[in-house]
């Protein structure tokens, strides 16, 4: 089998750790996570699909997987600098108490808060009214450790948007996409999303189209909305 190239879409288990204390962060392996007392019963826990060179993952671990082979794996020790990042001084800020007093929320030493885009920061101390707030990603200045698979690659276009969607969208395809020759075609159920998903198409999938239609009946075109979106040349 051909090993892994930039561009292809591949599904990935692994795990990351701290690499100075073998402390587990990070796993989409069920088994692990309970192992090592991590579990968390909301999460769900399956293979991740990612497109090898887009940064779907940390650099380092990106960079690792041109070459390998499906099936195998591998561990990989990760600097900072390719993984979360260097510690950044300037990310540490002080904020006034009133900015927390306004939301209602009274601000303790070690809590994490989450914005809405993901981002996270860390309150360090409060003291006098002022609040110290490091910026700096949870992990940055950390050397890691990362054990994957390879699972597979995944070359139908039904596959990958279905693995895409959920990783980049967290969108649930399964049992909702169609392939009929060079067309994808959703369930128009989902048709809201259709900017996210065309443009997971236009990007990662090319030379298909991407329709919409009532898949609960026996005929997909009667009904269909067609976009074209493959990929210019």
């Amino acid at each position: 089998m051909a090993a892994v190239q930039k561009g292809d879409v591949i599904l990935i288990e692994y795990a990351g750790y701290l690499a100075d204390n073998n402390e587990l962060f990070d796993t989409n392996i069920e088994e692990v996570a309970k192992k090592h007392n991590k579990h968390d019963k909301e999460a769900k826990y399956h293979p991740m699909a990612i497109v090898v060179g887009e940064r779907h993952v940390i650099k380092g671990l990106d960079d690792d997987f041109i070459g390998k082979e499906i099936g195998k794996e591998y561990t990989i020790t990760i600097q900072p600098e390719d993984a979360f990042g260097k510690r950044d001084p300037s990310l540490i800020k002080t904020v006034s108490m009133s900015e927390f007093k306004k939301q209602n929320f009274t601000p303790q030493p070690g809590m994490i808060l989450t914005f809405s885009s993901g981002a996270q920061v860390k309150i360090l101390s409060v003291s006098a009214g002022r609040v110290k707030l490091d910026y700096n990603h949870p992990l940055a200045g950390k050397v890691v450790r990362y054990t994957y698979r390879i699972v597979k690659k995944l070359d139908d276009p039904k596959d990958k948007l279905i693995g895409l969607a959920k990783t980049l969208a967290f969108l649930d395809l399964e049992g909702k996409v169609k392939k009929e020759g060079n067309t994808l075609i959703v369930d128009k159920s989902l048709e809201s999303l259709k900017d996210v998903l065309e443009k997971i198409v236009k990007d990662y999938i090319p030379n298909v189209k991407l329709e919409f239609a009532d898949l609960s009946t026996k005929s997909t075109k009667s009904n269909s909305k067609t976009k074209n979106v493959q990929k210019s040349k």
